[in-house]
């Protein structure tokens, strides 16, 4: 990989903003209004990463999931800007790649919108040069389609692509995908960029030991490591 360019692409939640928090709070605060005392905090780790209509599908498929994405929405909004923080560390490795000219995008299950507000909140807009959230795909992570729309975006994905839709790295940039969920790295494989672990995830430490990926990272500036 010596000698080439590099896209990376980040996961939001978890892996570049700590908002573990925020959402099991959220989690909690809507399931209890139709389960009341049914779940715990520890209950909803494995659902993290997810879209919010499949989380509720499996948390509770008895309810209306567009009035619980609805609540989910507007209780988390009022702790939003108290409970939204970056990740250590990681505010200075996003500055040397945007020094470095490296193109870096956001691929979440978060709305688009809420991902901006968040990044306008850690004031890490100007970062990235492309953006896609959960309303600009239809299939979502574990599928590749949101990271074949970002790299489209920015230009390579119709470029490199083989006949099944997958990224050919050969002769193109390395494209780096760096999340902090199984679903993360199950697309970032199923894509055919480079599957990228960070160390600060909230997912259980024996799920994690069992993913297939091509680097775990224990800080954020490991990172700065792996690039070409």
């Amino acid at each position: 990989m010596k000698g080439r360019e590099a896209i990376v692409l980040f996961d939001f939640d978890g892996t570049i903003a700590d908002t573990g928090e925020m959402v099991l709070l959220s989690l909690l605060h809507v399931l209890d209004q139709v389960r009341p005392r049914v779940y715990t905090r520890g209950d909803l780790i494995d659902y993290l990463g997810l879209p919010l209509r499949e989380q509720f599908a499996r948390l509770a498929p008895e309810a209306d999931a567009d009035q619980l994405i609805r609540a989910y929405r507007a209780y988390q909004q009022t702790i939003f800007a108290s409970h939204l923080r970056p990740v250590a560390g990681m505010r200075e490795v996003l500055e040397a790649l945007y020094a470095r000219s490296v193109p870096m995008g956001i691929v979440t299950s978060r709305q688009r919108t809420s991902t901006e507000e968040g990044l306008r909140h850690l004031g890490w807009v100007h970062y990235f040069q492309t953006i896609v959230g959960f309303e600009d795909v239809r299939s979502h992570k574990p599928d590749p389609e949101p990271l074949y729309t970002a790299l489209m975006r920015l230009g390579w994905h119709d470029r490199r692509c083989a006949p099944d839709g997958s990224y050919v790295p050969e002769d193109g940039p390395v494209v780096f995908y760096v999340g902090d969920q199984p679903v993360d790295m199950e697309a970032a494989r199923s894509a055919g960029v480079q599957a990228v672990l960070v160390g600060w995830s909230m997912a259980r430490p024996e799920v994690l030991l069992g993913l297939e990926v091509d680097a775990r990272l224990t800080e954020p500036r490991a990172l700065l490591d792996l690039l070409p």
